[in-house]
C-alpha cells in the first residue's frame, strides 16, 4: 500500500523570530489589560475560541470601540490585586469593558486573607461588575448556544411578569470580591445563612445577580467556565415561595 507524502514547509528563520518578537509583544500587551495565563490558555485550547478572536481582531476591535470608547489601563488598585492574588483571580474594569471607575473597598489585608484561603480551597475573586440584574444579562449575552456565553434558551420562567419584583432587581456597581467556589452546599438554605453569619459580619451571601454577571463576564474575558456543575442558591424568592438559584453553566446555557 501507498503511503502519502508530504512536504513541511519550509520555515524562514529570520520570520520565525519576528513571530516571536511579536508574540512576546503581544504578551506584554496583554498584561497590561489584565490578560493573564488563563486568557491565553483558554486560547491555545479552544479553536472556537481562537476563531471568534480572529474574527474579532479583523472586524477591528468594534465591538469594544462601541461599549468602551477608549483603551482602559489597570489601575493602581488592580494591579495591587493582581499581585496578591494572581492574574486568574481578577476581573478588571477592562475585561468587564466597564465605564466608570470604582475605587476599591478592600483593604490590603483582605486580600491577602482571601490569597491565604485561595491556596486552601476558597476561590476569591475581585470582579469589576457593573450591577446588572439577571434579566439585564440575558439581553445583554442573549440565548443562542452557538455564541456562548448565553442563557439557557428554555429557562424562561424568570421572564414572566409575576418575577419581575426580582428578575429585574439589580446592585450597585463596583468591584466585589466573590468566594466561586461555593460553600455548605449540604445544608438547607436557612441553615446556609447560619454558617454565613458565623464567619462574621463581614461575610454575607452573594445576590444571584452578582454571581451570573461575574461567571459570565470571566467567561467572556478568560474562557473559564465557573459554576459548571452546581447551584448558587441567592437571596430573592421567586413567586412561588422558592428561593432563586442560579448556575449550572454548562453548553446548554447559563
Amino acid at each position: 500500500m501507498d503511503s502519502v507524502m508530504v512536504r513541511p514547509e519550509e520555515t524562514d528563520a529570520a520570520e520565525f523570530g519576528k513571530d516571536q518578537g511579536l508574540i512576546h509583544e503581544v504578551i506584554v500587551t496583554g498584561r497590561k489589560v489584565g490578560a493573564g495565563t488563563a486568557f491565553y490558555s483558554a486560547l491555545a485550547h479552544s479553536e472556537e475560541l481562537f476563531a471568534r478572536t480572529v474574527a474579532f481582531v479583523a472586524r477591528g476591535g468594534e465591538e469594544v470601540v462601541r461599549e468602551v470608547g477608549a483603551y482602559i489601563p489597570l489601575t493602581e488598585a488592580e494591579r495591587m490585586a493582581i499581585d496578591i492574588l494572581g492574574q486568574s483571580k481578577v476581573l478588571t474594569r477592562a475585561q468587564a469593558r466597564g465605564g466608570a471607575e470604582f475605587s476599591l473597598r478592600y483593604s490590603k489585608t483582605v486580600l491577602h486573607a482571601c490569597a491565604e484561603e485561595n491556596a486552601k480551597e476558597a476561590d476569591w475573586r475581585l470582579v469589576y461588575l457593573r450591577g446588572n440584574s439577571l434579566r439585564a444579562e440575558r439581553v445583554r449575552v442573549g440565548t443562542n448556544r452557538k455564541q456562548q456565553p448565553c442563557f439557557d434558551p428554555d429557562y424562561v420562567w424568570m421572564m414572566s411578569l409575576a418575577e419581575d419584583g426580582w428578575a429585574t432587581q439589580g446592585f450597585e456597581p463596583g468591584y466585589y470580591l466573590l468566594d466561586m467556589n461555593g460553600r455548605f452546599g449540604a445544608a438547607a438554605w436557612t441553615k446556609q445563612g447560619k454558617k454565613i453569619a458565623e464567619l462574621g459580619p463581614e461575610f454575607v451571601r452573594a445576590h444571584e445577580a452578582m454571581v451570573t454577571e461575574a461567571a459570565l463576564r470571566i467567561f467572556q474575558a478568560t474562557g473559564e467556565r465557573l459554576l459548571a456543575n452546581w447551584w448558587h442558591w441567592g437571596r430573592s424568592l421567586a413567586s412561588g415561595g422558592r428561593r432563586v438559584s442560579v448556575g449550572s453553566f454548562d453548553r446548554r446555557g447559563w
